[in-house]
């Protein structure tokens, strides 16, 4: 992984180097530091500004999927192919709890808006809230048909949304682990997001398409934005924010079938003589 100059596209700091593929980065909140997590089954925390590793690697039994930082930048949450996710001291290395188990392969784990929470999503069709310190669920098995793919927070902590190779998405109450809204698809669901503001949610889909939903009422806010590739990529919800911006500005609309077509040129008005 490395690092590049926004403008020349120049490489900042050397290469952050692992010893198999590396499968996901982030930065920590204040910028300073990177995790990146890799198949060489570590996750490691680096030096933004010179990409020196700042602790030992963050160790797992097999792959690791995903890693991310607390917001206050002080721990970290890792998910792995071991069935575990675990939680790292960020400035040592070492695990702050015991982990938190699943059946399967642990695809995401992310933590709440205040740090107190962290949902994990796993391959045994389920996902689970954990308490950040004990380690303890908190949470019954918010369960799926198939693999839970994602698993997200709304901004304000009350609500989970999960995205599942079942076809659905579903947001769940987080005190209580209840069901309150079932997104339907026609395919795999491969990720998830709120809104800023949480009265929508963003999918990625195996269809082709990713798409905007009413958060309480499951049903679509808006139609279709169409791929030409087997699936979208991730989105994070900045992109949910600038969608409208963006499609005011674009030479580009969404068609009847959601698919995007060149804007017709305004027509110029001839001048009468």
């Amino acid at each position: 992984m490395m690092f590049w100059e926004a403008q020349r596209h120049l490489p900042l700091v050397p290469a952050l180097e692992h010893q198999a593929e590396v499968l996901s980065a982030a930065f920590s909140p204040d910028g300073t530091r990177v995790v990146t997590a890799s198949w060489d089954k570590t996750a490691r925390v680096w030096d933004a500004a010179t990409g020196k590793p700042l602790s030992a690697p963050l160790q797992h039994q097999d792959e690791v999927l995903g890693a991310s930082f607390s917001p206050d930048g002080t721990r970290i949450v890792t998910a792995s192919a071991d069935r575990t996710a675990r939680v790292w001291d960020a400035a040592t290395g070492k695990p702050i709890s015991g982990p938190l188990e699943h059946r399967d392969t642990v695809w995401s784990a992310a933590f709440s808006p205040d740090g107190t929470r962290i949902v994990t999503a796993s391959a045994d069709k389920s996902a689970r809230i954990w308490d950040a310190v004990t380690g303890r669920p908190v949470s019954g098995l918010l369960e799926h048909q198939r693999t839970v793919k994602t698993a997200a927070f709304s901004r304000d902590g009350t609500r989970v949304v999960t995205a599942s190779w079942d076809g659905t998405a579903h947001v769940w109450a987080a005190a209580t682990g209840k069901l309150i809204t079932a997104i339907e698809l026609p395919q795999p669901v491969g990720s998830a997001v709120f809104s800023p503001d949480g009265t929508r949610v963003l999918t990625a889909n195996n269809d082709r398409t990713a798409r905007i939903w009413d958060a309480a009422t499951g049903k679509p806010a808006t139609i279709p934005v169409q791929h030409q590739q087997p699936r979208t990529t991730e989105s994070d919800t900045d992109t949910l924010e600038q969608w409208t911006t963006i499609a005011e500005r674009s030479p580009f609309i969404v068609d009847s079938r959601g698919a995007l077509v060149r804007r017709a040129e305004p027509r110029m008005r001839r001048r009468s003589d």
